[in-house]
This record gives C-alpha cells, sequence and structure tokens, in this order.
C-alpha cells in the first residue's frame, strides 16, 4: 500500500475503533470495548506507518544524487553479494550426502512455517557470534 492508502485506512480504523470502543462502553459489552481499543491501536499504527513512509519518501527526494546513485551501487551490491551467497549454499548442498540434504529441507520446512520464530533465532545466534568475536566490549574500533 501507499502512504496515502495507508494514512487514510489508518485514520479510518482508528475512528471506527474509537465508535466501537464508546458503544462497548455504552452498551457495557467489554468484548467490544476492547475490541474498539485494538482497532484504535491498529488505526493509529497503520497512519503512523504511512506518515513514515512519507518522510523517508521526502528525505529520498531531497537528498543529493550522489547519495542516491552511493545507495543504489550499494543496493546492488548487497543483491550481487546475495547472489553469490546463494550460488554457494547451493553448490554445498549439491554435494551434500542425501542425510544432510534431508535434514536441510526439514529445517528451511520449519522456517516457513515459524518465520517469527526463526527470525529470533537469527538474532540469538547474531548476538552470541557477536559477542564470542567483540567479547562484549562497546569499542568496535
Amino acid at each position: 500500500m501507499n502512504s496515502t492508502t495507508n494514512r487514510v485506512e489508518g485514520t479510518a480504523t482508528e475512528l471506527g475503533g474509537r465508535v466501537e470502543s464508546a458503544f462497548g462502553d455504552l452498551t457495557g459489552d467489554s468484548k467490544t470495548n476492547a475490541q474498539g481499543g485494538l482497532d484504535q491501536v491498529k488505526g493509529a499504527a497503520q497512519n503512523a506507518f504511512g506518515q513514515a513512509q512519507d518522510a523517508i519518501k521526502g528525505a529520498i527526494d531531497r537528498a543529493p544524487d550522489s547519495i542516491k546513485d552511493a545507495a543504489a551501487r550499494a543496493g546492488s551490491a548487497a543483491q550481487d553479494a546475495v547472489r553469490s551467497a546463494g550460488d554457494a549454499v547451493r553448490g554445498a548442498y549439491d554435494r551434500a550426502p542425501d542425510s544432510v540434504k534431508q535434514r536441510a529441507d526439514q529445517v528451511a520446512g520449519a522456517a516457513k512455517r515459524n518465520p517469527l520464530i526463526t527470525v529470533a533465532l537469527i538474532g540469538i545466534a547474531a548476538s552470541a557470534i557477536s559477542h564470542l568475536i567483540w567479547g562484549g566490549r562497546n569499542d568496535r574500533d
């Protein structure tokens, strides 16, 4: 969705949540009241996201061409690195024994079924590796 859509839909959801919450108060229905509160928060978050999209677009539009070019080159280099890493992983997978391939497929399936847990585990692993490398130091020069 674009920023305008996010802002308009977010405002509408927030307003609807206020109405729903007020209706829940009026009727004494705590479930309706709570759902209205949830919709208010959801709408406010969507509206804020739309505002953030606008701010980012504005910053990009105001950035000098040299920065835009550098960002494009960095993005291209990152894509090339990801492609190379993917090729290396595929090559290692192709050379692996069948038992390793089967376990890798099981892990990949679990990661697809549980993406949030996967991201959390990657974050924990990255933190542990960082701690091992840097030893808990704050000076990373």
